[in-house]
């Protein structure tokens, strides 16, 4: 469904504008981060601004404290003492010529000297905050997504996984590492953890012991451990490459309304970046420069940031969805609503934004979700055109979802709704390995993601809390997968910073971990400072109704608050 062409805030060009610190905006990078040595301005990460694009040969001017030549410099002497050669070691994009020890191969692809079988490749696509409502596997009759469709029709679609928590870091660990939260130690986004331990072993590490060149492009946090078990990976967060086509966040700041605690307007805009320039498209691009460059069996993770906010994304996807076509979501019932989410709410100013800016929310983020799965659609088209998509398992999942006005909320927080934790996961296997076009509403974890992709390929499974659900996409078992779900989350700021106006300290107080037990038809949730959420999805599915010390409810309480207190028993809270 394309819908008819909508004003939109924002388009203007960027005006230059002091802000304080003696230097003009234009004297900046785009990440809103200074170089000046009074200023205080901070910004989420450097980024090298792009003052244009020109279609044809992708020409990149930079802009910043540093001359064009400066800065190409800069990046060409990043480079360490081993970093391969030859052409399997450069990679240019306009006036960038970059080695591979800069987009951080950990070896030359190809070079660990495999004979070359025919065992079955492997895929996992990753959304970043895409919520099962947001697609097709969850039934959203306003998203366009071929590519969605196509592994929905030809694979197994799970409409009950869960993530274990919902926040990036912590989440991508459990899924990794098949332990939980709690276990794994990664309890927040915040940089007070340290990432993946070693002493969890991740599954793509079992995969490179048995002869699997391991890949992963994109959204990776890699310099928190992710990176082990792979020969190649480039993570969108240390890549020139990739950053300089994220001037996002600056430029949706100068349309910011500001509240007193939180954005509203800068969630949603359209990007300054063409799609095909895009972080999205640079990432896909790299990815299939993978496989062609890879002999043998390969392991490629795909990590898209989007839909995570800002929410913006480049035309035709800007206004691919009417936002006046688009249902409200519906708000929470205020006086049983525990006072951590009120609380949460006013923070981010939402009791300032309005219905329309909800909806439009929503119509960017489907559009960015359109854009994310054309990325994947170019993934699938090239695997067929070289013969090999017959001989490949494909996972597409996220790493958890989003609130785009649910709860009265925007983005995501330490909080453990559905709308952040039920995520879309399909499968889709070579061949026959299981019948296409299955659905199956057994209740899964995604840590168990990393057992099914070892069984999936005849590897020994590592330890791990997950448990393999190839028997089930099979149709082989009648016994349930798991009869209940959990997560966790803690250890993270309070205000998220990069939310904050500027002049506002954010605050860096670490809160004690919330926890959550569901079924299929009821859920608890336990918050810090001892608030209870209970509720019961047959009749209320969007968790509004927070019904926990009725008397009506007191034999399902009991039930969830005994599963609850056994897992917890068995995989401790650490202690702050």
């Amino acid at each position: 469904m394309h819908a008819r062409r909508t004003p939109i805030s924002g388009k203007e060009p960027l005006p230059s504008q002091p802000d304080g610190c003696g230097r003009t905006r234009d004297d900046r990078d785009f990440s809103g981060a200074c170089d000046g040595p009074h200023c205080g301005r901070r910004g989420p990460g450097r980024v090298l601004g792009i003052r244009s694009l020109i279609d044809e040969g992708r020409s990149i001017h930079i802009s910043g404290h540093k001359s064009t030549q400066e800065a190409q410099d800069s990046v060409a002497n990043k480079r360490c003492a081993n970093a391969p050669v030859g052409p399997v070691a450069e990679h240019a994009i306009g006036p960038f010529l970059v080695r591979a020890a800069e987009l951080r191969y950990a070896q030359a692809v190809g070079g660990r000297g495999k004979v070359a079988d025919d065992r079955p490749n492997i895929f996992l696509l990753t959304s970043d905050q895409q919520k099962f409502t947001a697609s097709r596997m969850g039934g959203n009759p306003y998203l366009v997504t071929p590519a969605a469709d196509r592994l929905v029709a030809e694979g197994v679609n799970f409409r009950n996984c869960f993530v274990q928590s919902p926040l990036c870091q912590p989440s991508r660990t459990s899924i990794l590492t098949g332990t939980y939260p709690q276990e794994h130690g990664v309890m927040g986004n915040s940089s007070r953890t340290n990432g993946v331990p070693s002493h969890c072993q991740m599954f793509q590490e079992s995969l490179q012991a048995n002869g699997y060149t391991c890949g992963a492009v994109g959204h990776l946090h890699a310099n928190k451990g992710f990176s082990r078990g792979f020969d190649w990976i480039l993570d969108m967060h240390e890549s020139p490459i990739v950053e300089t086509v994220r001037p996002i966040r600056d430029y949706s700041e100068e349309y910011a309304p500001q509240t007193e605690f939180g954005w509203v307007g800068w969630w949603c805009g359209t990007s300054p970046i063409p799609a095909e320039a895009s972080t999205a498209s640079v990432i896909t691009d790299q990815a299939i420069d993978f496989i062609n460059r890879t002999d043998g069996p390969f392991y490629l993770h795909i990590s898209h940031e989007d839909p995570h906010p800002p929410y913006m994304v480049a035309p035709p996807y800007d206004t691919m969805y009417d936002p006046a076509d688009i249902p409200l979501p519906q708000d929470p019932v205020w006086d049983k609503a525990v006072a951590r989410l009120r609380q949460l709410s006013k923070e981010e100013g939402m009791h300032l934004c309005g219905d329309d800016q909800i909806r439009r929310v929503i119509a960017i983020y489907y559009g960015m979700i359109s854009h994310v799965d054309r990325q994947f659609q170019r993934v699938i088209d090239h695997l067929e055109e070289r013969g090999v998509l017959d001989n490949t398992w494909i996972f597409y999942t996220s790493d958890h979802g989003d609130f785009t006005g649910e709860h009265r909320m925007m983005t995501k927080a330490e909080m453990l709704y559905d709308c952040l934790l039920h995520v879309p996961l399909v499968i889709r296997a070579p061949g026959s390995e299981i019948p296409a076009g299955g659905v199956c509403d057994e209740m899964v974890e995604a840590l168990d993601l990393g057992p099914t992709i070892c069984e999936a390929v005849g590897i020994e499974v590592p330890d791990s809390r997950g448990r393999s659900i190839l028997s089930v996409a099979r149709g082989e078992t009648s016994e349930p997968h798991r009869d209940a779900v959990f997560a966790s989350v803690g250890r993270n700021t309070v205000v998220n910073v990069h939310n904050l106006p500027q002049g506002i300290a954010g605050s860096s107080r670490l809160e004690d971990a919330a926890t959550m037990v569901r079924t299929a038809s009821s859920k608890l949730i336990h918050n810090p400072n001892e608030e209870y959420e209970l509720y019961l999805l047959d009749e209320d599915p969007d968790e509004l109704d927070n019904r926990y010390g009725e008397s009506e409810v007191a034999d399902v309480q009991r039930d969830l608050e005994g599963r609850l207190k056994s897992w917890i028993d068995r995989y401790p809270i650490p202690p702050l």
